[in-house]
């Protein structure tokens, strides 16, 4: 175990020189040595990624979670694979278990938070993003998107106009929060208001 973790740290090494190759041939001569090597299963699976490999990438960071089943970030880039793949349940799954292991998993909160919403389960989705503000209130694209859903979904105004204002005071730049917030002023009835999916659309997944 001990000549793993010098090839894991060799590993380590070439990968910040961007020897990829080198890194992936000690991270594996590592994992020779301790198959139950979990950072050296995820940084493995990593450089998979990275190449293009999503199911290699997939089956080592699921090796990762067996050995170590708290490894929140090895289920927070299963969660994303999935996701990307189409298999929603499944990357709402993982990171929910990316939650459960890391407090303050805000990415993983936001994450759960779209796929909720794609899911028209809009409680769920409200109570993700609330969360992930609650850990990461500068994330302007939650708060956004909790405005629209209170406002589109839940006919909360005021709650959207605190949103949206709040997206204004991070981000000045955002016009559709001034539009939105503009037509709310005037008491529209909702429907020249900018479809909320245009704010999960923009940022959909955070990585």
């Amino acid at each position: 175990p001990q000549f793993a973790e010098v090839l894991y740290n060799l590993g380590n090494a070439y990968y910040k020189k961007g020897l990829k190759n080198e890194a992936k041939d000690h991270w594996s001569r590592a994992l020779e040595l301790d198959p139950q090597f979990a950072v050296a299963l995820y940084n493995l699976g990593s450089l998979k990624m990275e190449q293009g490999d999503t199911d290699g990438a997939i089956e080592c960071w699921k090796k990762s979670v067996e050995v170590n089943p708290e490894f929140a970030q090895a289920h927070y880039n299963m969660g994303n694979m999935h996701y990307d793949k189409g298999n929603v349940d499944l990357a709402v799954r993982e990171w929910e278990k990316a939650t459960r292991a890391k407090y303050g998993f805000w990415q993983a909160h936001n994450n759960l938070g779209n796929a909720y919403y794609a899911q028209s389960m809009f409680d769920e989705a409200i109570s993700q993003w609330q969360k992930t503000i609650q850990f990461k209130d500068e994330h302007w694209p939650a708060h956004w998107n909790l405005a629209n859903t209170y406002f589109f979904h839940r006919s909360q105004v005021d709650a959207a106009v605190m949103e949206w204002q709040r997206v204004t005071q991070i981000n000045p730049h955002h016009w559709q929060s001034y539009y939105n917030l503009g037509e709310a002023y005037l008491g529209r009835s909702g429907h020249r208001l900018l479809d909320p999916s245009r704010g999960l659309d923009a940022v959909p997944m955070v990585r």
